[in-house]
């Protein structure tokens, strides 16, 4: 009688079970190694980019799709950790995907990207639109963080300074990103998804807004300001404090400019040009009073309210006043969205105009065409023991005007070349 041959023991077949699965693991980590190194070799094609991105910390676990003529872009970023902020929940992306407006992603993560800490209840968001690819732009914001970008980074003071950035056309994504690789380190520039051109600049501080009004810990005042204008941040703690203990809220406040309130400028050759076709007469908010663009300071329910009507005049078009599509003044904008709540409080001794003098109690001071001479300088008096701009009115114009007088600043402004008119 034949017997059956003899089955191996059960554990025989645990254990060559066992050998198996180490060699296959040790072949498999040798594998992945081998193909990692390889991608690090070469271009990366974009479902791999997500493999490696993935499980990274500096990327904060980022995913997104990319198209192949940003790939290469996007290896350069890699190799010298060039991240930025974008949008307006605050994500750390590739400079390259920030540039770009074609890239679309989902973030699996967000984190905050706050740098400082609430202080006696205050936490204050400087918000500086800058252009995002001109070398004009690049010099603007490296004079800020040179003098009183500076200034505030030595300091403890309770202020977050972010300059923020639209998307360059997609011809100049290549050149975008050639300029600002040596900037991103500072990890200063949050990216709105917009074109970069004038028209757009309501946009942009609508996402300027949102930013804010996303943020963890939430801001409790932003001053929106432009990269041409010196901020002595100090003085605006000190501000924001005497307005907070006399009970200010919805807190709009900053320099009316045009006494006589809002009238549109049909002069095609004016930098603020806004033709008929944008905006009929029939529409236009007459005389409506509203801040100067380059420097106002909101509270956080006034941002909140700004935001919200905002989304409802996106949401139902129809609601929305006839001013609202063709407005691209974001100054008028913002405050014809909050003339009903909040009344713009006029501070010309802390909000000064690019015609004024430097006096000691400048906050906000508008440079305009002169910032880059004349920043170093301010800095200068600034932070020096017993620096006289802290006591006296200092000297800093370069131009040949009578400080105090608009028709001189202007007259002299006008006749400078390449230079829009105001």
């Amino acid at each position: 009688m034949r017997h059956p041959p003899s089955r191996p023991s059960r554990g025989w077949f645990r254990r060559l079970k066992s050998t198996r699965l180490s060699l296959a693991a040790g072949l498999g980590s040798s594998l992945l190694c081998v193909v990692f190194w390889l991608g690090w070799q070469r271009e990366l094609r974009p479902q791999e980019l997500h493999e490696v991105l993935e499980d990274s910390d500096f990327w904060e676990a980022a995913r997104y799709d990319s198209t192949p003529e940003l790939l290469p872009l996007l290896n350069k970023d890699r190799k010298a950790g060039a991240a930025v902020t974008l949008g307006r929940r605050g994500h750390r992306v590739p400079l390259s995907v920030a540039l770009s407006s074609n890239s679309s992603w989902h973030v699996a993560d967000s984190s905050s990207n706050i740098t400082r800490r609430y202080v006696d209840d205050l936490l204050i968001l400087v918000a500086v639109t800058s252009t995002c690819c001109t070398v004009q732009g690049q010099q603007h914001r490296s004079a800020i963080r040179k003098s009183w970008g500076l200034a505030l980074a030595l300091s403890a003071l309770p202020i977050d300074l972010k300059f923020f950035l639209a998307q360059p056309n997609s011809s100049a994504v290549a050149g975008a990103h050639d300029l600002l690789q040596g900037e991103v380190h500072h990890q200063d520039i949050v990216f709105v998804r917009n074109e970069e051109v004038y028209q757009n600049l309501p946009q942009k501080t609508i996402s300027i807004m949102r930013y804010a009004t996303l943020s963890a810990p939430r801001y409790s005042h932003v001053l929106k300001t432009d990269d041409d204008c010196y901020v002595r941040a100090s003085k605006l703690v000190t501000l924001v404090k005497k307005l907070a203990s006399h009970g200010e809220s919805m807190l709009y406040a900053g320099r009316q400019e045009n006494p006589h309130g809002f009238f549109p400028i049909r002069d095609p050759q004016s930098k603020w040009y806004i033709s008929y076709q944008e905006m009929p007469d029939s529409v236009v908010p007459w005389k409506q009073r509203y801040l100067a663009g380059w420097g106002y300071l909101l509270s956080q329910d006034a941002v909140q309210l700004i935001v919200d009507k905002v989304d409802t005049y996106e949401r139902q078009p129809e609601q929305a006043p006839g001013w609202f599509a063709g407005l691209h003044w974001e100054d008028v904008l913002v405050g014809l969205l909050l003339h009903e709540y909040a009344e713009p409080h006029n501070r010309p001794n802390e909000f000064r105009a690019a015609w004024d003098s430097c006096n000691a109690g400048a906050v906000v001071k508008h440079m305009d065409v002169e910032a880059l001479e004349v920043f170093p300088t301010l800095y200068a008096e600034e932070s020096n023991s017993g620096g006289a701009w802290a006591m006296q009115t200092v000297k800093c114009q370069v131009g040949g005007y009578t400080p105090g007088d608009y028709w001189s600043w202007k007259h002299w402004r006008d006749t400078l070349e390449d230079v829009l008119r105001v």
